[in-house]
């Protein structure tokens, strides 16, 4: 009996979880720090700039640029 559906014959690997050490933690950490400032700086600017909009905060940034109709005004 033929099936319609791939059958994958290769599984995929298995990952195994390593814990991060102390320096990775903190490099994580300080890159979180940059990116969260850069998103500050950036929703700041728009804010000053975009009178007419709603305010923007942080966390929806994205949100808020992603259909470009914001960067058109």
């Amino acid at each position: 009996m033929a099936s319609s559906g791939a059958i994958n014959s290769h599984p995929s690997p298995v990952r195994i979880a390593r814990s991060k050490s102390g320096a990775d933690l903190l490099f994580d950490k300080m890159k979180q720090d940059k990116l969260q400032h850069d998103e500050q700086a950036a929703v700041d600017f728009l804010n000053e700039i975009l009178d007419d909009h709603a305010s923007i905060t942080c966390g929806n940034l994205h949100d808020e640029l992603k259909d470009g109709v914001l960067l058109c005004k």
